[in-house]
């Protein structure tokens, strides 16, 4: 069996026909411009909901992929309404890790200015839906 083979016997996978727990969709917290969905875009995901506190963030990436307006909310993440949050199947958060680093004086997360958003991501995923979607955590290395 070649692969050209197994290509064309292999049954698609129609997301909008699967259930919600199974459709391949995001939500994007401290989304920025869009970089993550972008990425996950190329792999089948669809961002349902993206945050960010930055109008000038949400003007490039509503300029770029050119539908922000229906799902990207500019807001601190402290600041969102809960229970509003979709359900999905996997959270992306690209916090700020500015306090986590030298030049942050490494205040941590707890005591740091911009970190300590971490926490609001946290209480997102608590609220988000009754069963929390995967979280993807990427080292910065």
């Amino acid at each position: 069996m070649t692969l050209s083979t197994i290509h064309t016997t292999t049954p698609t996978f129609k997301v909008q026909d699967q259930p919600l727990k199974y459709q391949k969709n995001c939500v994007d917290y401290f989304a920025g411009i869009g970089l993550v969905r972008l990425g996950l875009r190329r792999a089948g995901w669809r961002v349902i909901f993206a945050n960010d506190w930055a109008t000038e963030k949400f003007d490039m990436y509503s300029a770029y992929f050119g539908n922000g307006v229906s799902h990207y909310e500019v807001k601190d993440i402290f600041d969102l309404s809960y229970e509003n949050l979709p359900a999905s199947l996997l959270a992306t958060a690209s916090f700020p890790c500015i306090d986590l680093s030298l030049a942050g004086n490494l205040k941590g997360i707890k005591k740091g200015k911009h970190s300590s958003a971490f926490w609001g991501f946290i209480n997102a995923l608590k609220h988000q839906s009754t069963q929390p979607p995967l979280v993807l955590s990427v080292s910065n290395q």
